[in-house]
């Protein structure tokens, strides 16, 4: 409880008394008024004053402890968000109670200089692996403002007790999405999300790469990835709004993956990836998307 609470009690109530035994006062004296003593008309006039001041000083002395008792409230709300702050540094997220179980489909508005697309497409598939894994693919194909494919992708991960990881993608052409255009590998899986992520904690890992291009040479690369859960977060995206998202930025820096990029991503219990707002480290050009569909499959 505030203790400036009682100091000003005490004086308003003093006030209150003094403001009844001037008003007495006051009534004494105007009864033995005359007309012609202005002497004790002024004394009168004085004392009125002085109730006037009193009554101000009543009013101001209700309001700062009216002030006192919305600070007591505004303290508590601070008080109740920090612990809350302080429960989800210590909580441990799972993966898998963020991203959408089996096969789904799903949509996106895509907006931004550096996509083709103004519609990107994911289609997701699972398969189980033999040491208890699963093994995703997912398709992504981009589509520009005529509808037209520009950009077919599709990408290979593993999902574990531990992590789900990127093994590779491969690019197709997008006049023809089964002729190959090249494929990149990872030499060593790298997380894109784990099963014990924590606020504010890094992860992330480097592999060396390969790209074999499907008519020409091979070449050698880097990538590394890392990423930061940074909050939970309500999230509203045309397919609808969504509570308690994982809030997790990512860099990359790769010879293949792309160099100087920054993501930050919001997943969702069981939809997965809801936003993703994506730009180049040191400049503006990025692109924003948006969920507008979901389908289980």
């Amino acid at each position: 409880m505030n203790r400036s609470f009682f100091p000003k009690f005490v004086t308003t109530f003093s006030s209150v008394l003094m403001l009844g035994a001037l008003a007495g006062l006051a009534s004494t004296q105007a009864y033995g008024i005359d007309d012609n003593n202005a002497g004790e008309k002024a004394t009168v006039e004085e004392l009125n004053v002085a109730v006037q001041q009193l009554d101000l000083r009543i009013g101001q002395n209700t309001t700062g402890i009216e002030t006192n008792a919305g600070n007591i409230d505004l303290n508590a709300e601070a008080i109740a968000t920090i612990n809350a702050a302080l429960g989800a540094l210590g909580t441990s997220y799972d993966y898998r109670d963020y991203v959408g179980p089996g096969n789904v489909n799903k949509v996106f508005s895509s907006k931004g200089p550096a996509s083709c697309a103004t519609t990107e497409i994911r289609r997701t598939t699972r398969t189980a692996g033999g040491d208890g894994s699963t093994d995703v693919e997912m398709i992504r194909e981009r589509r520009d403002a005529g509808n037209s494919i520009c950009q077919y992708d599709v990408f290979k991960f593993k999902e574990t007790d531990q992590a789900r990881v990127l093994l590779g993608k491969s690019r197709f052409e997008p006049f023809n999405t089964t002729q190959l255009r090249f494929t990149d590998v990872v030499a060593e899986p790298v997380p894109f999300l784990a099963s014990s992520m924590r606020m504010g904690a890094a992860f992330g890992s480097g592999s060396e790469t390969t790209r074999s291009y499907a008519f020409g040479p091979v070449e050698q690369g880097t990538m590394v990835i890392t990423h930061t859960l940074v909050g939970l977060e309500d999230v509203t995206v045309p397919a609808g709004s969504y509570a308690g998202c994982l809030k997790i930025n990512q860099t990359r820096a790769s010879t293949h993956f792309g160099v100087g990029l920054a993501f930050t991503n919001w997943y969702c219990p069981g939809i997965g990836l809801t936003k993703r707002v994506f730009h180049n480290i040191g400049g503006p050009t990025g692109y924003t998307l948006m969920l507008t569909e979901y389908q289980q499959l």
